[in-house]
């Protein structure tokens, strides 16, 4: 594929770009500058890049993959973006190789990955893809963090290595490190080994919630002031906030993603309070995190509650009996049959703890009975005696199914 080669000479102007972009980043001390940000681009390949030679490139994939070479056309796409990261990793190491080697060097690589590198990946990936493989198929040829081959590529620098092994902190911190690792890995890789079944509790949240225990118990053992490690822990939160977002949307169902992000977000928040973390995860951060609870159970209740609502209004011409009776009649069985199927599906997901399976449920009641009541009422209005041949469920028979929900416990 000569666009591709005619690409690869521009590997050394786009590695430009980058570095141009995180230049006051790398050079900054983090411990320093603990609130520094590396701003994200996600276009900063793509931009780069002749958009001539993109268009050449796109059009070569249309007709590999017309003529049956899909598979093929992704392999050639993954080889040329390893050796691009390759290339910018040996790039990044250079920058530090002839210094005092600082386990920050770790932080800002990972950090300069997740912010700039995978999402332009996947942007790049987009544009050379786009309409010859569906989006869902398209990110096997994305190169994610499993491929980069980070240590791998550093254990390829004993120098390097060397150095890091004489810093007495090392252990500790490339503990942290691991953690950037799995948190990128759950963000940009396969997505199938994401997805916890029913929204539960994710293990990376653990995972990180277990090592800002460990960061904590350290500092209440010691009477010096917070370590870089510790400085760098709201790295790994917004890392954290990344990967709930991004495993959120993997479920096909989107409610149920809602319900995983209420159910992690929630963990955090009694385990925060439970072992005093307010001051390892910033007050900050626990405002959001609080924030976010909220938000996601306003989504769940309206996108899963909305159109059953939308099925109770009583928007009917009164002024014609017999066709108001019918509508309303309609609109029962419909009420019946999507009130049924939710609860059946929900009734198999789940909460982590009671008390929030019962302010999950107290909302819904909130909204539901009153609506339902009301048409109830109307329809009796309308048909007497005979509505009762037409409900299913009366109020109690509501919240009885109601109650039934989030049943899945560990």
């Amino acid at each position: 594929m000569g666009c591709i080669e005619a690409l690869k000479k521009e590997n050394e102007n786009v590695i430009l770009t980058i570095f141009k972009h995180a230049e006051e980043y790398l050079k900054a001390s983090l411990v320093q500058t603990p609130d520094l940000q590396l701003h994200c681009d996600d276009n900063l390949v793509v931009d780069s890049l002749p958009s001539v030679i993109i268009n050449d490139l796109r059009e070569c994939v249309r007709l590999m993959v017309t003529a049956g070479l899909r598979e093929e056309c992704i392999d050639v796409y993954i080889t040329w973006r390893r050796e691009f990261l390759s290339e910018i990793l040996s790039a990044l190491i250079e920058l530090k190789i002839g210094n005092t080697i600082k386990t920050e060097f770790f932080i800002k690589a990972l950090c300069l990955a997740d912010r700039i590198l995978l999402p332009n990946e996947r942007r790049l990936c987009e544009c050379v893809f786009e309409g010859s493989i569906p989006l869902e198929d398209k990110y096997p040829a994305l190169p994610g963090i499993h491929r980069f081959r980070f240590r791998k590529s550093l254990a390829s620098y004993p120098a390097l290595r060397d150095k890091l092994l004489m810093d007495l902190n090392i252990y500790s911190a490339l503990h942290g490190i691991r953690k950037f690792g799995e948190l990128l890995t759950l963000t940009y890789g396969v997505k199938e080994k994401a997805i916890v079944p029913g929204g539960r509790v994710h293990q990376i949240t653990l995972d990180v919630l277990d090592y800002a225990d460990k960061i904590d118990k350290d500092w209440r053992g010691s009477l010096n002031p917070m370590t870089d490690e510790e400085r760098k822990f709201p790295l790994i939160t917004d890392l954290l906030d990344s990967s709930l977002e991004a495993n959120s949307q993997n479920y096909h169902d989107p409610i149920l993603g809602y319900v995983f992000i209420i159910n992690n977000r929630s963990y955090i928040q009694r385990r925060a309070m439970q072992r005093g973390l307010r001051h390892i995860l910033g007050n900050d951060w626990i405002k959001k995190n609080t924030t976010s609870i909220k938000e996601n159970l306003q989504l769940y209740l309206r996108n899963s509650w909305n159109k059953i609502l939308d099925i109770l209004k009583l928007d009917i011409n009164e002024s014609e009996p017999n066709v108001a009776a019918q509508l309303m009649k309609n609109k029962l069985r419909s009420f019946n049959g999507h009130f049924d199927d939710i609860c059946n599906i929900q009734s198999t997901w789940f909460v982590f703890t009671e008390e929030l399976r019962r302010k999950i449920i107290e909302s819904i009641e909130k909204m539901l009975l009153p609506a339902y009541g009301n048409f109830i009422g109307r329809l009796q209005d309308f048909l007497g005696n005979q509505a009762y041949e037409h409900i299913e469920y009366g109020m109690f028979d509501v919240q009885d199914r109601l109650n039934n929900l989030f049943l899945v416990r560990e």
